[in-house]
């Protein structure tokens, strides 16, 4: 079986960074969120944003198939960038580019497992990854059960330069890891303009190998 080049996502130039994020059936991780509670108008929900050292499945017309992957301090770096410049995050469904209104992003940080005592495993997911607790209206959150486009993938914005590129790509796909196209779970897939930096065989193997221990 050939295995798969390795991408690592940076930020880079003045353009790379988030753009927005959507709620969607199946993220590309496979890692979907915890709804905490559900009240009157909210749903309360715990959600990846990125996540830290997990190998994600792609494949587009530039690069074929490949997995990439977000270092902890890219991440770390992408939500400070994201902080400064996108104070007010935008939000929409399925990535159809139509902004959703009444979302309110309760708390934001980058798990630390040394310091925090918020949750006891954050749900199992990896150090270093970025997530939110999020209110999602009611209407909104039901808007998610009917939606059927979660498998469409749109690149704008694309280009190749000295094999780094250069994308804003919606970061879901119909094949995804961690689950099958028949089960249904939600989440935050992401949306920006990212550097992707091809890594050799004998480092991806490193990575790899580091992620295990």
């Amino acid at each position: 079986m050939e295995k798969l080049k390795l991408y690592l996502a940076d930020i880079e130039d003045k353009e790379d960074g988030l753009l927005r994020l959507s709620l969607v059936k199946h993220p590309a991780t496979g890692c979907g969120w915890e709804v905490l509670s559900v009240g009157n108008k909210y749903v309360r929900v715990f959600a990846p944003i990125i996540v830290s050292n997990k190998p994600i499945y792609r494949k587009d017309e530039h690069l074929g198939e490949y997995n990439l992957l977000f270092l902890p301090e890219v991440i770390k770096d992408i939500q400070t960038r994201t902080a400064i410049e996108h104070p007010r995050i935008k939000f929409d469904i399925e990535h159809n580019g139509k902004e959703v209104d009444g979302i309110v992003v309760v708390s934001s940080f980058i798990i630390d497992y040394s310091t925090d005592t918020l949750y006891s495993d954050y749900f199992g997911l990896p150090d270093g990854s970025w997530v939110m607790e999020l209110l999602i209206p009611k209407n909104v959150y039901k808007v998610l059960d009917v939606k059927n486009n979660y498998t469409k993938i749109d690149v704008k914005n694309s280009h190749i330069k000295n094999n780094v590129k250069k994308t804003e790509k919606n970061m879901v796909n119909r094949e995804i890891a961690g689950g099958s196209a028949s089960d249904d779970f939600f989440g935050i897939s992401i949306s920006g303009i990212f550097t992707y930096n091809e890594v050799s065989l004998q480092e991806a193997i490193e990575i790899y190998n580091k992620i295990k221990e």
